[in-house]
């Protein structure tokens, strides 16, 4: 595509050059998202509290070539623009298109994200206010481009040029720049932060300054080192942050709930979490390290929770179940705990939770829901619901799936969800008929029996039904008939995972808190057949202009690229374990590349 001269022209209007500015600004955080795998990470504060990154992932360009090249075959990103964009988004696009330096013409994604990224959060009780801070090694062309941007289109008066050992880095000194950012190039390095001060760390460490980093913090160390190496990185620290954060809240007539507060957070702990590209597919790693049990042991005690999760709620799937995901989870006392914390904090003026919803909804929690409920919860997926065409209304909008509860008391179960339901019910039509009109209270519910199971079916909406049975120790919810009779006959023929999800499960160590168990292959076809389908009425919203050939192109050439990546896909599986003060979980997805 030409390009206007006036692009190339690095005087330009006063606005053209301060968007230039801003867009250039932009472009040199992004592209600091990008080093490579000799480790950038020790590059970063000491005092990073947030922080995402990215290695390596060049070395899996051929994995991904196939799927890129289906998009491209297909020309699914112009059918998808021709459909959806009106001429006001149109134009929006390509102002951004024209914003873009010339410069990065023919350089593609590996060139600026393909070898290592680092973005970081970080802070100082010296200087609280969060700096960002970003690092990347790109390819020589992409660095070469992005300095060429920088001198022909920008003033060389925007920014003040400072230099920190032998290099060179540049700071924004104008009104251009509401925050001051600094940046700089040296080689393929390119870094930037919105404070100079932790810019000049950056460089003083890429140097060979022998000073602490991220790398050396006990954050990371704890909940990141462990589980590294990995082409996507995430972390995020909660002690740091209170520690931050807490002496600029003490002295202000509140400090016992401050500290109540503060002692809750720094339980929650360190959380690290890497994704790697496998020859198997894709698989998750994460690791939370809590914080002292002494702080808050009620909440310590909720968060390494180790009861494994009971296996009776395989009882209800059936053979043709493509999902299912199942925990052991307290939640009465989760429920008592933020009671309990609620009512430490009086600054929020309700006392406890259990008084603020008796006195304000008039209910009480514990009696309906908590006092009967045990510790497992499980959720099966028996089928996708087809595809709804374009103007026809949804059967069932809340798709199929059954939700189970362990109970300690069928009868309490019975009468808790009966009341909870019919409130819901209440509220739904009293949303969908406001004036009135329709009668007030919704229908009671029809009962019918399934295997000498009773069977409650609640119509709370159109197309919003609920079926509620309880037997085997459980409540079961379904979302639609088929989904609880699918349940029901399992349990009567003795259940049991299918073969597919069955060797999903035979991945999983003994011990787990939550497991989950997907056909990606089915999860994915049926994406694929419900946005083709529904593509039309996601167009229609999106604007006035609709053009029902193009929406028609762009639906059948989607659904064609998801079918494409769901014949790639295989099972997907996760679970997490607990071991005292550290949370542990995996997951892998299954990809044929």
């Amino acid at each position: 595509m030409s390009r206007p001269s006036y692009l190339t022209n690095p005087i330009g209007s006063p606005l053209r050059r301060a968007v230039r500015g801003l867009v250039l600004a932009l472009v040199a955080l992004a592209l600091a998202a990008t080093a490579s795998a000799q480790g950038l990470e020790r590059l970063l504060p000491q005092d990073t509290f947030v922080a995402i990154g990215l290695s390596g992932l060049q070395q899996h360009e051929a994995k991904f070539q196939p799927i890129v090249d289906e998009w491209v075959r297909l020309d699914l990103g112009a059918l998808l623009n021709e459909a959806l964009a009106e001429e006001e988004v149109a134009g929006e696009l390509d102002e951004l298109d024209d914003a873009i330096p010339e410069a990065f013409a023919g350089l593609g994604f590996y060139d600026f994200f393909g070898d290592e990224f680092w973005f970081a959060v970080s802070a100082s009780r010296s200087n609280p206010l969060p700096t960002v801070t970003v690092v990347a090694r790109v390819s020589e062309e992409a660095a070469a481009a992005l300095a060429q941007a920088i001198e022909e289109e920008s003033d060389p008066a925007d920014f003040q040029v400072l230099t920190e050992g032998s290099i060179e880095f540049r700071v924004g000194a104008t009104d251009e720049f509401d925050t001051p950012i600094a940046f700089a190039i040296e080689g393929t390095l390119v870094t930037a932060s919105s404070n100079p001060d932790a810019l000049r760390g950056v460089l003083r460490r890429y140097q060979g300054a022998a000073e602490p980093s991220f790398r050396d913090s006990a954050g990371f160390a704890a909940a990141v080192a462990p589980i590294m190496p990995g082409n996507v990185v995430a972390y995020f620290d909660l002690p740091t942050i209170v520690g931050l954060a807490r002496p600029f809240a003490e002295g202000m007539g509140f400090d016992a709930s401050v500290d109540r507060l503060a002692r809750a957070l720094e339980t929650v702990g360190s959380y690290g979490a890497v994704t790697r590209v496998t020859d198997q597919g894709v698989e998750s790693l994460s690791l939370q390290v809590l914080g002292d049990a002494s702080l808050d042991p009620s909440l310590h005690a909720l968060l390494s929770n180790r009861t494994p999760v009971s296996s009776e709620p395989l009882a209800f799937v059936g053979p043709g179940a493509v999902g299912y995901q199942a925990g052991s989870t307290d939640l009465g006392a989760w429920w008592d705990y933020l009671d309990e914390l609620s009512a430490d904090l009086p600054e929020l003026g309700i006392g406890g939770l259990n008084a603020f919803v008796a006195d304000n909804l008039g209910l009480d929690l514990n009696q309906l829901l908590f006092d009967w409920m045990g510790d497992t919860f499980a959720t099966i997926t028996p089928a996708f619901a087809p595809a709804t065409q374009i103007g026809v209304m949804p059967e069932n909008l809340l798709g199929d799936a059954v939700y189970l509860i362990e109970t300690t008391d069928p009868a309490a179960a019975a009468q808790g969800l009966q009341m909870l339901i019919q409130m819901a019910g209440f509220m739904a039509s009293s949303f969908a008929d406001p004036y009135g009109e329709g009668g007030g209270m919704p229908a009671a519910p029809q009962t019918r029996d399934v295997g000498g199971v009773s069977v409650d079916s609640y119509a709370l909406a159109e197309g919003v039904t609920l079926e509620v049975a309880i037997t085997g120790g459980y409540v079961l919810i379904a979302t639609s008939s088929d989904s609880m009779d699918a349940a029901l006959q399992a349990q009567a023929a003795g259940g049991g995972l299918p073969a597919g999800l069955a060797e999903l499960a035979a991945e999983v160590p003994l011990g787990a808190g939550n497991v989950s168990f997907v056909d990606g292959g089915a999860s994915y076809r049926a994406l694929a057949e419900q946005l083709g389908a529904e593509f039309g009425l996601f167009a229609g919203l999106a604007g006035s202009d609709f053009d029902f050939e193009a929406v028609e192109r762009a639906g059948g050439a989607l659904q064609e690229f998801l079918s494409f990546v769901a014949d790639r896909m295989g099972g997907a599986y996760s679970y997490g374990v607990s071991d005292g003060g550290v949370l542990r979980g995996y997951s892998l997805s299954r990809v044929a590349w």
